[in-house]
């Protein structure tokens, strides 16, 4: 993810992220960046990263919420 952070993109992430574990509106949230690819399930209860570069099994990758803020948090320090 680090090569596709932002700030703008780490807020946009917490925004989804948010939403997400509320179950607000919109349940199914996509959103894109240069590389990676967030896809925020609420009915299913999955959060999925995509790789656009990498169409393999190991370009997709679920991870939980915490998963995810504490990936967020870790990119926030470098920048």
């Amino acid at each position: 993810m680090g090569e596709d952070y932002t700030a703008d993109g780490g807020t946009r992430l917490i925004e989804a992220l948010a939403k997400f574990e509320k179950k607000e509106n919109p349940i199914l949230q996509h959103l894109t960046f240069n590389r990676f690819e967030f896809t925020f399930d609420a009915e299913k209860g999955t959060i999925t990263i995509d790789d656009v570069l990498d169409a393999s099994e190991a370009g997709s990758q679920r991870v939980t919420p915490n998963e995810l803020m504490a990936a967020l948090s870790a990119q926030r320090q470098l920048i």
